[in-house]
């Protein structure tokens, strides 16, 4: 170590690799510069360690400066009062407060494919295999599909075996592994993927994050073996809603009790991660009582789905989402991590800073998406949240 961290350091790019289901090579999970596709490179041990462009990232931080890919994610999420990536691995690494001499990767953010069970609202064919024929489809005809997923991501797109061994090579030194897809369970070479660790003597905390409807026993059995197993589970609402927002082959409410109250059994840490989307913000009430049928289980509202920008909650209608923040202000919220930042957002007047010919385009597409999604799962999501349809009416009437 040498000289004291920077005001806006990140340790991401001298601690973390990131490797997304599309195959890019990341310096975290909240940008979208790439540093290399695996597809398209001999080693990632020589992007990392030694890649001119990562090499680039790594002086500016040291300089105090902040690079225009880092702007425009985590710093820009800390503007509006969010929490951001580089805070999160900041506060998972509060012993590291001085630019480190040597590079030792101690956080991986690992996607061993984009092989997925389930097609959700806010995804697309770049992280589940699930939503390819769908994507097919709706790149021919709709517009602002294109401003989210390109049609380059319609192939399956995973790590080869040598590549996942060369991936553990590095993780000798990792001090939390995170495991994405995709969904990792769907992806029967996680199996080997732990096996090697464990053969490694790589034992380190865990993290899997998962939607929960097919982890096995054999994935359980493996991760027994780690110091520590954390289980984020990507749940975003309870009943009828879960399942449109989801798609076909999402755990039932009463199922994700049962499989989760397993995972506590075993002695697992279990966190439900919520994406806060439009179509939620009426079920975040009921969720939260919910939750505290059981109160060992971690909350987490800590992500907004901005992206697509279309499937923002900035897009509803304001006296609407106060209405919602005034509802929950009236809550305990006990032990729901970030909740606060989620009220905060919706009484802003434009949360996400857009202009108005941005807003309504965005709307419009809003509109566009969720009719094509009624279709797709052959629901309306107005018969289950009935707000959606004031939501509609207001935005259709401006």
């Amino acid at each position: 170590m040498n000289s004291k961290l920077p005001e806006n350091f990140c340790l991401s790019p001298f601690i973390n690799l990131t490797i997304e289901p599309s195959g890019h090579i990341r310096l975290c999970c909240a940008t979208k510069h790439s540093l290399g596709k695996i597809q398209e490179i001999k080693s990632i041990k020589d992007v990392w360690y030694n890649g001119d462009e990562i090499q680039k990232i790594r002086t500016s931080f040291k300089r105090g400066d902040i690079p225009e890919c880092c702007s425009i994610s985590c710093f820009a999420k800390e503007k509006k009062g969010l929490r951001s990536r580089r805070m999160k691995i900041e506060s998972w690494f509060p012993g590291i407060t001085q630019i480190p001499e040597t590079l030792e990767i101690y956080d991986m953010d690992i996607s061993l494919s984009n092989s997925c069970n389930l097609q959700c609202v806010m995804c697309s064919s770049e992280y589940s295999s699930s939503w390819f024929k769908d994507d097919e489809r709706l790149l021919r005809i709709s517009p602002y599909r294109e401003q989210h997923v390109k049609r380059k991501y319609l192939i399956p797109s995973y790590m080869t075996m040598s590549q996942m061994d060369e991936v553990i090579s590095m993780a000798k030194t990792a001090q939390k592994i995170t495991f994405k897809g995709g969904e990792p369970t769907y992806d029967k070479r996680l199996l080997y993927f732990l096996d090697e660790c464990l053969k490694n003597n790589i034992c380190c905390p865990v993290e899997l994050i998962t939607n929960l409807s097919i982890i096995s026993e054999a994935v359980l059995q493996r991760l027994d073996h780690f110091n520590k197993v954390t289980i984020s589970a990507s749940i975003d609402a309870i009943g009828e809603l879960q399942k449109w927002m989801r798609g076909v082959g999402v755990l039932s409410t009463d199922d994700a009790e049962v499989v989760i109250g397993d995972l506590l059994n075993r002695g697992f840490t279990v966190c439900l991660n919520v994406t806060v989307t439009p179509y939620n913000l009426w079920n975040i009430r009921d969720y939260i009582l919910w939750t505290r049928k059981n109160e060992k289980v971690h909350v987490n509202f800590s992500q907004i789905s901005t992206y697509p920008r279309y499937c923002s909650p900035g897009l509803i209608p304001l006296e609407m989402r106060r209405k919602v923040a005034e509802d929950l202000e009236d809550m305990d919220l006990t032990n729901i991590s970030h909740v606060q930042r989620i009220i905060s957002y919706l009484k802003m007047e434009n949360p996400d800073n857009w202009q108005t010919s941005s807003i309504a385009k965005f709307t419009e597409y809003f509109l566009a998406f969720t009719e094509e999604m009624n279709r797709i799962r052959g629901v309306k999501i107005q018969d289950i949240v009935p707000e959606i349809q004031i939501v509609i009416d207001q935005l259709k009437n401006g």
